[in-house]
């Protein structure tokens, strides 16, 4: 893989005009830049395969991630239509139940195929180039999440208070959520404890501390393969399906319970999720006999387990779960309460198995390969800043609709709302992102570099008397 990158910024510039000199070739065959044209706008990132096959990988699982997102944000844009938060009548209460389910096997599916481009990338371009491409996309994040989070505060106030539910602790909770990123403070569905105002926000929340893991866990893998050799193998399979199936047991044995609340949206088990597949990852390319065999099971019953998915999600259309119950398995704390017997959280991670075993066998790039891997790259761009912006834009939209018609006529159509949310969404999401976000990540980015270095200073001043060598007398 070539990479070519400059300054702090982390810019990249064009393959094309680059000398061969500049050129740091680290070995999985893809060139990553940052522009195709002088002419056109300058995406953040353009990657091009000399490999058509690696190449036709990588763009199924940006494709797949976009399908998640874009599921994920329709999803939602019904959860916000529902009764439990326009605390009027709605059409949507009819869906809202299979929405959840949706929710939480798509978003389990992300995390799972999440970890496994991470690990492709991270594998490729080596461990110091990662570090470079995994703070810009931080950064990007970092602001977008800012950015929701002041206009969460702002608009998503005003729409609280017009229900009668703003409350301070919800507010200073949203605040320290949006600024840190930790989505671990909210662990008790209770409508009366502190809750985030931006209840959406949470997947691109947990996936940012993700990414910080992939080089811990690649090389944890590493060390025990050298240590064990092929025993290895159980091990990495044991550390990548003991910590979820764990999660997924005792939240059906203890549905009375917060157990299944406070992890469905937290970092710490969304990080078993993204780092199952970076152990997919590593043992599939080290041709692990039983992952292999696994994946081309799944490859072939590939439709089964979709069709399976499809009748799970349908049979739950129509049925309306209980919300007056104060503790139930629940996805978020005002929504209905889930059936018990559904296996979640596992059962999302065998979709993201399924999904990945056809990436496997993904067809080759036909002409124009470098266009289609930068357009996936963009698309992937605008859907990652729609899911980090859909709540707060799903308010605003609702607030401007209720003032230039009227509420009752609004809170009628919530079907319709539903469909139009999410289009204006995606409108503004890609005007922000291929216009002001690229500035909005320099200046995150900055700040990011100057916190490492007083951090590293600070540790350097404390520390380097006691680990530093000593001169002697």
């Amino acid at each position: 893989m070539y990479v070519i990158m400059d300054g702090a910024r982390g810019e990249m510039h064009d393959v094309e005009e680059a000398t061969e000199s500049s050129l740091l070739k680290l070995g999985a065959g893809a060139s990553i830049a940052g522009s195709v044209s002088g002419e056109a706008e300058e995406p953040e990132v353009c990657i091009r395969f000399e490999d058509e096959e690696d190449g036709a990988r990588f763009v199924r699982v940006l494709v797949t991630l976009q399908w998640c997102m874009l599921v994920y944000i329709m999803a939602t844009a019904v959860t916000i239509c529902s009764s439990n938060y326009t605390k009027h009548a709605s059409k949507m209460d009819a869906v809202l139940l299979t929405m959840d389910i949706m929710t939480i096997d798509i978003s389990s599916c992300f995390f799972v195929l999440g970890g496994y481009v991470s690990t492709y990338v991270y594998s490729s371009v080596g461990h110091e180039m990662w570090g470079e491409v995994r703070k810009r996309v931080v950064a990007q994040q970092f602001g977008n999440m800012w950015v929701s989070t002041v206009l969460c505060l702002l608009f998503g106030s005003i729409d609280k208070a017009l229900k009668h539910r703003l409350h301070a602790k919800d507010a200073v909770l949203t605040l320290v959520e949006g600024i840190t990123g930790l989505r671990v403070f909210d662990a008790k569905q209770s409508v009366d404890e502190p809750h985030t105002f931006n209840v959406s926000m949470w997947p691109v929340q947990s996936f940012v501390w993700c990414l910080l893991s992939v080089h811990g866990t690649y090389r944890t893998n590493e060390y025990l393969r050298s240590k064990f050799g092929d025993v290895a193998n159980y091990i990495i399979s044991g550390m990548g399906l003991c910590g979820i199936t764990l999660f997924t047991l005792f939240g059906m044995l203890h549905s009375n319970t917060n157990v299944f609340y406070a992890n469905a949206t937290s970092i710490m088990y969304r990080m078993l999720e993204f780092n199952l597949g970076v152990h997919a990852f590593y043992l599939l390319e080290r041709s692990y006999t039983l992952l292999v065999g696994l994946t081309r099971i799944l490859a072939q019953i590939q439709p089964v387990m979709y069709a399976v998915f499809v009748a799970t999600w349908w049979s739950e259309i129509g049925v309306t779960g209980q919300t007056d119950t104060k503790i139930c398995l629940r996805l978020y704390p005002r929504n209905n309460c889930l059936r018990d017997h559904h296996a979640f959280l596992l059962r999302g991670c065998v979709l993201g198995l399924t999904v990945m075993s056809s990436v496997q066998k993904a067809p080759k790039l036909e002409s124009g390969a470098a266009d289609v891997v930068a357009k996936a790259v963009k698309d992937t761009r605008v859907l990652a800043t729609c899911v980090a912006m859909s709540w707060s834009a799903y308010v605003i939209t609702q607030l401007v609709f209720e003032m230039t018609f009227s509420p009752a006529l609004v809170f009628e159509n919530g079907a319709l709302m539903s469909l139009l949310m999410p289009a204006i969404l995606y409108a503004t999401c890609f005007v922000y992102t291929h216009s002001v976000q690229t500035a909005v990540t320099d200046v995150v980015e900055a700040a990011g570099r100057r916190v490492e270095g007083v951090v590293s200073n600070c540790f350097n001043a404390v520390c380097g008397s006691v680990l530093g060598p000593t001169e002697s007398a």
